[in-house]
């Protein structure tokens, strides 16, 4: 209300106390004697609303970081400052008023903005290095919603023992309370529960009810319970009653969205790791007879070109390559970490090609064959090095429901359907995945190369030969359904094509079309060309309105050996003709078209692998957000199997925070800054090669980081390497970055709208995270292959230990006498 002159708004304050005081008539007119007797009478109607009790809950949780604050039985979201003035505000009204939840409001609203704009500012060098670890295997589902409910119980342990307690959240089938940290309880240990605080408003048996406690846990001065209803004695009508009031409760109380939180991040956070990731995950499957063979290859556009290089004839190259020897090698592996290095070619001889493959494991145990093989092997232009990693796997793990119950919706029932009959049959027998990464460099294949070798030596080639090794069913390539990078869908579309190159004339057939490119699959190799001529005479046949004839094209990618090609359409008047065609084409026929590559069939197979593959991970992934022109560190995806990588970025850290100071600090760190500055305005991943020379008196802390771009020619290189390695504390790593685009929530779009209903700041929180990544880095072990490469023995892995990362004597420059040697050649 406007306040009568001469009197300021926080007078009112002083005024509450004497609003039942007869004598405030008195008052009023002895401190506003000017005032006209209708101001009076607005001001003391004003002081009796302001003093009437409130029910409402405070929430400023969309002007700021808050707490949960707990008072007469009502939970508010306030922040610190804000708390203090509320218990302020108390001594003054007496208990919450309508006068306390304004004053909040109007007054601590604003003051609560500014410590949290100050925050960044408070935040040190170490913690902002800090990120957050996800995992992806598996999240809490309930059945049953789950309400934010604070009141008063009562716990019978023993037959005289009585117990005061809280609840925290509730649900038909189980809830959590909050006890005092004295008393003591067991896991499986039987409860009966009286519900004092509802008693006292509806009519409860008073016998209580039966509960038993699965999970215990400490926080802070207090012990937390969570419990599970007991099926005995049976109270349909206690079932009944929480049903009905959790319903009709639950948009006050709020419901408890903190499982849905998460697996919101966590798949959010997937959704950019699996199709940016560069590695070719193959499926093993265990036949009837108890062998293992490679059966299926999950695909996305980033790790398509191994797919493409094992495909390059007829019969296709990736079983042969995964024979079941090799596998079963892998396989027999120390169980927790299976990984070698595989080392591949290919050579034209009487028009014929043939293809020689070797794992390090192999080549370690002939040295004829490791010389001959990288002598001429490593001078092809074909020659490939690719990390190998096997993780287990199963067909169980394909069904992932949502965190929300069935009963929210029909589409929520629909999504948390069990995995289908059909698509677990052809997935029977999975029991691996076998992880492909090309991890070839330019570098390290100089290093490889050795003067040719005798035509005795290149006789030795012929053990590594695949016409050599077992033939086995051919694998198949997946693909599963994401919001793709190109800028529309490709259909798939065989039709005849008459291309004109070099001044001739060649026969070629289309594989798939859009409105604005091509994909194009030749009768024979041709020279390479960056614009070609296309007509299409069956096409032609079927309209006049566009001419279909010699229209330019540009070629986007360039595959010699099997003939294909990929190509764009040129913006010039004939080009727009063909553009204008295929729309029409494409738009009339879209029902009968089936989406390039695969058939809805086939996408759902490929989500179902999709989802084993997603918790089988086997290497870590860091993702960057950007905080004005530098990167900061935002979430690590924990992978399935120990890493030595994820080693180092524990040691010492928080729990469950990853520090990544040392991607950041010294010279390497501006070495990585600005690697991720030129990604920026990058189509394709980046690579880079990470040196970490680890403590060994400090198993898990890395005593100096460097990358090999930072070391100025091969001799310097050398010798940091061989000099690592002598005192036994090489690690070397491969790190693939890749430039993110916008979030495809479509896998998460059931539980994001669930969070809107009930917290929309909370999912408006989720998104704009989600949107502010820019940059992923997979992280992989690459040290064997090092070692190969600079011909230097295993080293014994000397630091084992879980409680490892980085600390701040990275910075401090505390380093070991023995790490001397080694930072004088970084530094150099």
């Amino acid at each position: 209300m406007q306040y009568p002159q001469g009197l300021e708004p926080n007078f009112i304050e002083k005024l509450v106390p004497h609003v039942t005081s007869p004598h405030l008539d008195k008052l009023l007119v002895k401190l506003l004697p000017q005032a006209p007797k209708s101001e009076i009478f607005l001001l003391k109607m004003e002081l009796k609303r302001l003093s009437t009790p409130c029910k409402r809950v405070l929430d400023l949780r969309e002007r700021g970081e808050c707490r949960v604050f707990n008072h007469d039985g009502i939970d508010h979201f306030i922040s610190a400052v804000a708390i203090a003035e509320f218990q302020r505000l108390l001594g003054v009204y007496g208990c919450y008023t309508i006068g306390v939840f304004e004053a909040i409001n109007s007054k601590v609203a604003s003051k609560n903005a500014a410590p949290v704009k100050a925050a960044p500012e408070a935040v040190t060098s170490g913690q902002r290095y800090l990120a957050d670890i996800l995992c992806f295997r598996g999240y809490n589902t309930r059945s049953e919603e789950r309400m934010n409910f604070v009141v008063s119980l009562e716990i019978a342990v023993q037959q005289h023992q009585r117990i005061q307690a809280s609840s925290v959240d509730i649900s038909v089938g189980g809830m959590q309370i909050k006890t005092p940290a004295s008393a003591t309880f067991t896991l499986g240990q039987h409860l009966n529960i009286r519900f004092l605080g509802l008693e006292q408003e509806y009519l409860l048996d008073k016998s209580g009810v039966a509960y038993q406690v699965v999970r215990i846990e400490q926080r802070n001065d207090a012990q937390y319970l969570c419990l599970r209803r007991l099926s005995a004695p049976a109270t349909p009508k206690f079932d009944e009653f929480l049903q009905n009031f959790i319903r009709g409760n639950k948009r006050r109380y709020k419901v408890n969205l903190e499982n849905t939180l998460q697996a919101i991040l966590a798949r959010g956070f997937e959704q950019y790791l699996l199709t940016n990731m560069v590695g070719l995950p193959v499926f093993i499957c265990q036949t009837e007879q108890g062998s293992l063979q490679a059966r299926y290859a999950l695909l996305n556009d980033a790790n398509s070109c191994i797919w493409q290089y094992w495909q390059q004839d007829n019969a296709g190259q990736l079983n042969k390559v995964l024979s079941k020897n090799r596998i079963h090698q892998w396989q027999r592996c120390d169980a927790g970490e299976i990984k070698d290095t595989l080392y591949s070619f290919q050579v034209e001889r009487q028009g014929k090609t043939h293809w020689y493959s070797a794992s390090a494991t192999e080549l370690s145990a002939d040295t004829a064959l490791r010389q001959a093989f990288f002598g001429f092997g490593a001078r092809q232009e074909s020659w490939r090095v690719h990390l190998i990693q096997m993780t287990q796997a199963s067909p169980e793990q394909a069904y992932v429901p949502t965190t929300l119950p069935d009963s929210l919706s029909e589409t929520v029932r629909k999504l948390n359907r069990p995995t289908p009959a059909r698509l677990l049959a052809r997935m029977r027998g999975i029991s691996h995945i076998l992880w492909m990464h090309d991890i070839t460099n330019e570098h390290a294949s100089k290093l490889y190369r050795q003067p040719k070798g005798s035509t005795v030596a290149l006789r030795v080639l012929q053990k590594s030969a695949h016409a050599g090794l077992a033939d086995a069913a051919q694998v198949l390539g997946v693909s599963f359904q994401y919001r793709s990078q190109r800028s529309e869908n490709r259909f798939k579309l065989e039709t005849p094509v008459q291309l004109k190159i070099a001044g001739t004339t060649l026969m070629a057939a289309t594989e798939d079309v859009s409105s604005q490119g091509i994909k194009l699959r030749l009768s024979r190799p041709v020279p390479e060309q960056s614009e070609l001529l296309l007509s299409f005479p069956k096409l032609q046949s079927l309209t006049s309105r566009y001419k279909l004839k010699d229209i330019p094209y540009q070629v986007r990618a360039w595959q010699e050996q099997i003939v294909r090609l990929q190509l764009q359409n040129c913006d010039s008047s004939p080009g727009q003709d063909a553009a204008r065609f295929f729309t029409e084409l494409l738009d009339r026929n879209r029902r009968k078209l089936p989406k390039d590559p695969e058939t809805q069939d086939s996408l759902d197979l490929g989500e179902a692998l999709r989802r084993i593959a997603n918790a089988n991970i086997p290497n870590p992934s860091l993702f960057f957000s950007r905080q004005g022109a530098s990167f900061i560190p935002d979430a690590s995806v924990r992978p399935s199997q120990t890493h030595d990588f994820m080693r180092a970025l524990f040691y010492q850290a928080e729990p469950e925070l990853a520090d990544l100071s040392l991607l950041f600090c010294r010279q390497a760190g501006r070495y990585f800054n600005e690697r991720l500055k030129q990604l920026s305005n990058a189509t394709e991943p980046a690579s880079l090669e990470l040196y970490l020379a680890m403590d060994r008196n400090k198993p898990g802390m890395v005593a100096n980081a460097i990358f090999q771009g930072q070391l100025d020619n091969t001799d310097l290189t050398n010798r940091f390497i061989h000099m690592t390695h002598e005192q036994g504390k090489l690690r070397a790593f491969r790190l693939i970055l890749h430039k993110l685009g916008r979030p495809d929530t479509s896998s998460f779009d059931a539980e994001l709208k669930y969070v809107s209903v009930y917290a929309t700041h909370k999912a408006r929180i989720l998104e704009d995270r989600l949107w502010n990544v820019i940059c992923l880095v997979e992280v992989l072990d690459v040290t064997q292959e090092v070692l190969m490469r600079y011909d230097l023995p295993a080293q014994e892995n000397s630091f084992t230990t879980d409680n490892i990362g980085i600390t701040d004597e990275l910075d401090k420059g505390q380093w070991q006498q023995e790490s001397n040697n080694t930072r004088n050649l970084s530094n150099s």
